[in-house]
Order: structure tokens, then C-alpha cells, then sequence
């Protein structure tokens, strides 16, 4: 049994003490007859949860927050980071001899903007490969990238197509260009919600589909393959894999649509009964989603806290003040859509398997407030291995460690956690918080 500083609270006190005892007492029972006392996780057999939650907490701590630093910090733990294969990618500060530098293009055309998910226009990697520098200085897994097409950019593309329109001609040539790789996913993405929040959880991709927006979507599919951006030689044979892949994951993207909507509609909520309070909308929020178990993703809670403290940010335009109502909750429909697309890089680009490892795909969109939004919720670093994306936020982590970290709690552990509701009470619940804000909206407009 392995005990850390995080395993006893600051104070320490005759009740804390009995607990500890009682644990030590309960793992003696069971077999464990070794007890380790330890003051940082410098061996590879560190338990992995603890050993991250050490290194995590001590990168917020420093004091001069920079890459060099950061580094200087992972040193020390490289048996531990080079067994769960952690890397931390940070914004770019300094030269470091111990970090990979990153840069991606950044193309100036009109109707196109184009952003790494996590906010970066350059970044540093750090990884036990660059903190030994194997292979003669080398860092041995190089960097590659794409543009993520969302459906504005796809749309656009088609219009140049179909209809030779000049505004969209030097979007067209770019794409076309052999020197940049074409990424679909947030297009696909965006069709597949729309499709959930049109036809119900049972919609599928189906190429036989006779609706509209499947048809479209599949001649669109066409046209990008007729421009080689796809590596397989028919079209047929990719629509048929696409299909293959994307449908098994329809429930998967759901949740992420309906937790970001549910999240947006709470959001409104809060501002809606508590004006400019900051700390009662966060509370409000925090309190919600837990109640609801929606779990709060570290880029929902950054998105949070840009709203609360600035609610005029060109990208919430949409949605702060409601003249129609229906307008509205179209706005809200696609705000949340665009929160969720925020979290690809977190559970798609980054979390891949190894083949696809090294890929950073800069979200190409005509929608700059979008772009603003990801910019201006840029984490501090993020940290990553095999099964884990972690966006961190210094800021954020310790306002919430003091002033609402009872909301986040279970068992008297720093254990964060929800349970997780299947995808029709899900939707439900998205149905219910729909409805008692309208109401909430309806019953003040009269007053």
C-alpha cells in the first residue's frame, strides 16, 4: 500500500488519522503487508492515477511557468511517464532543449479560418523521447497535420464545385493543393447531429436513404473523393467504410451533443436568474450538471468561465439576448453543436491509436468567432498518454479547489466522477431543461 501527500488532507487531525489507520488496518487483512510511504512518484510502479494527479499538481505549482521548468519537473519522472507514455503539450514560450518545437500553417484566405483545437499557433512537446533526445537529437515521431473541414468550409467547397463562384475560388485552390492533407471528421460530425436531432437516436448514415440531407451529404462525399482527398481509389469502397465506421459511434457523438447542449441551456439559465454574478453562475451551473450527471469536461468549464467573465465575447453573440424564440433556440442548437466539435481533439485526434499518432488537424472554418472561442479557451498544457487527454487549466483547477470543490467530491476523496445515463434519458433530460427555460423565459416576459 502506497501512501502520498494526497492521501492525508493538509490538516491532520485525530479523525483523519483514525481514517488513514483504518484503511492501513483493512489493506493489512487483505494481504498487503507493505507499506510505502512516498514523497513523489520516482518509480515506474507508481499506481498511474496518483502518479499523474502528482505531476499535474506539482506543473501548477511552479512558480515560473515555462517550458524549460515543465521539463525540468518530467525529468525527474521519467521511468514513470516513459512506462504510462505521458507527453505534455504547452504553447510555445522559449527555446527548449528538452521539448520538440511545433509550428503549423496558417494559410490568409478569405473565408477561411484555421486553428489548432487546442488553441496554439505554435507549441512545445514534451515526452521522455525529447527529454533524453534519442537518435542523435531527433524527435522520432514527426509531426504531421490536416485540415478539418467543418460543414461552412465543406458547403463552400461544393459552391466553387457546382457553381464556379468566384469569392470561394481561392478556398477551392487551396484544398486542391497536394501539399495539404483534407480531414472530414467535424463535417461529418455536424451531419450526424444534425441527423440525431432531426430523426431520433435511431438515425444512421444509409447511402439508400432518399431524405434530402443524406442525399446531399453523400454526393458531397463524392465530389471530395473525385478530388483525391481520400486514399481509397473508389468511392463506392469509401462511402461503404465511412458508413461501416461512423455508424457504430452515432450513440457516442449523441452524448456529446446532448451534454453540450444540456450544458449551454444551464449556462443561459444561470445568466437569465443571476445576472452578472459570476460566482453564483458557476455554482448554479456546477451544481446542475452534477445533479444531472452531465460530466464537465475541463473545456466546458473553460468555456464557462469565459462566459462569466465575458459574456460580450463575439461568440456567445448568438444566444445572450433573446428577441425571437424560435431564433433562439436555433442559436442554442448551434452553439452547442460547436462546443461539442471543440472536444474532437480531446476525444478523437488526440486519443488515437498508434498509427495515427503525431496527426494535429487545425479546425478549418469560416466561423472567426468560433475560432476566437477556441483560442481564448487555450488550457495551460495539456497532458496525455495511451488512454488519457487531459486539457488542464492553472486558473480554473484552483478556483475550483477553493470554492467549489465540495460540488466535486465523492467519498471524501479528490476522485471527480459522474454516472453515467444512457442516451434516452439523456436526450430527455436535454427535452426537460428545454422546456423549463422556455417557460422560465415565457414567465419573466410577462411579468
Amino acid at each position: 500500500m502506497i501512501f502520498t501527500p494526497y492521501d492525508y488532507p493538509d490538516n491532520l487531525n485525530i479523525e483523519s488519522f483514525y481514517e488513514i489507520y483504518d484503511q492501513v488496518k483493512k489493506a493489512h487483512q487483505n494481504g498487503d503487508s507493505q507499506l510505502i510511504f512516498a514523497k513523489a512518484p520516482v518509480f515506474s510502479d507508481f499506481p498511474k492515477d496518483e502518479g499523474i494527479s502528482f505531476i499535474i499538481e506539482e506543473i501548477i505549482t511552479l512558480e515560473n511557468f515555462t517550458t524549460q521548468e515543465i521539463s525540468n519537473v518530467l525529468s525527474k519522472y521519467i521511468p514513470f511517464i516513459g512506462k504510462h507514455k505521458i507527453e505534455i503539450i504547452k504553447e510555445f514560450d522559449n527555446k527548449c532543449s528538452s521539448a520538440y518545437d511545433g509550428q503549423l500553417p496558417n494559410p490568409k484566405i478569405e473565408r477561411l479560418e484555421v486553428q489548432l483545437y487546442f488553441g496554439y499557433d505554435r507549441f512545445h512537446i514534451i515526452n521522455t523521447d525529447t527529454l533524453s533526445r534519442k537518435q542523435n537529437g531527433l524527435y522520432i515521431e514527426p509531426i504531421d497535420y490536416s485540415f478539418a473541414l467543418d460543414s461552412n468550409v465543406a458547403s463552400n467547397f461544393m459552391k466553387y464545385d457546382e457553381m464556379h463562384d468566384e469569392q470561394y475560388k481561392a478556398l477551392y485552390e487551396l484544398l486542391c493543393s497536394d501539399k495539404y492533407n483534407i480531414d472530414i471528421l467535424p463535417y461529418i460530425i455536424e451531419v450526424i447531429m444534425n441527423g440525431i436531432k432531426k430523426y431520433g437516436i435511431n438515425y444512421k448514415l444509409n447511402k439508400s436513404n432518399k431524405n434530402e440531407d443524406q442525399q446531399r451529404f453523400f454526393d458531397n462525399i463524392k465530389v471530395f473523393h473525385k478530388y483525391n482527398f481520400f486514399k481509397e481509389k473508389l468511392d463506392k469502397r469509401f462511402i461503404n467504410n465511412l458508413i461501416k465506421a461512423y455508424n457504430p459511434l452515432i450513440k457516442y457523438i449523441a452524448y456529446m451533443y446532448y451534454s453540450a447542449y444540456i450544458l449551454v441551456i444551464t449556462m443561459m439559465e444561470a445568466k437569465f436568474k443571476f445576472k452578472d454574478s459570476q460566482k453564483k453562475i458557476k455554482h448554479y451551473v456546477f451544481t446542475e450538471l452534477r445533479k444531472l450527471n452531465i460530466p464537465i469536461e475541463n473545456r466546458y468549464k473553460a468555456i464557462l468561465y469565459l462566459f462569466v467573465q465575458n459574456p460580450g465575447h463575439l461568440f456567445f453573440k448568438k444566444i445572450i439576448n433573446i428577441a425571437n424564440t424560435k431564433k433562439y433556440f436555433e442559436n442554442l442548437d448551434n452553439t452547442a453543436r460547436d462546443i461539442a466539435l471543440s472536444n474532437l481533439d480531446k476525444y478523437i485526434y488526440l486519443n488515437q491509436d498508434k498509427k495515427l499518432k503525431g496527426i494535429f488537424p487545425l479546425l478549418a472554418s469560416d466561423d472567426a468567432d468560433f475560432i476566437q472561442m477556441l483560442k481564448d479557451t487555450k488550457p495551460d498544457f495539456i497532458l496525455k498518454n495511451n488512454a488519457l487527454v487531459m486539457y488542464i487549466y492553472k486558473s480554473i483547477w484552483k478556483d475550483i479547489d477553493k470554492n467549489y470543490y465540495n460540488l466535486f467530491i465523492s467519498n471524501n476523496s479528490k476522485v471527480y466522477h459522474f454516472e453515467e445515463q444512457n442516451l434516452q434519458a439523456l436526450i430527455q433530460t436535454s427535452k426537460d431543461k428545454e422546456e423549463s427555460f422556455r417557460n422560465l423565459i415565457m414567465a419573466n416576459s410577462h411579468s
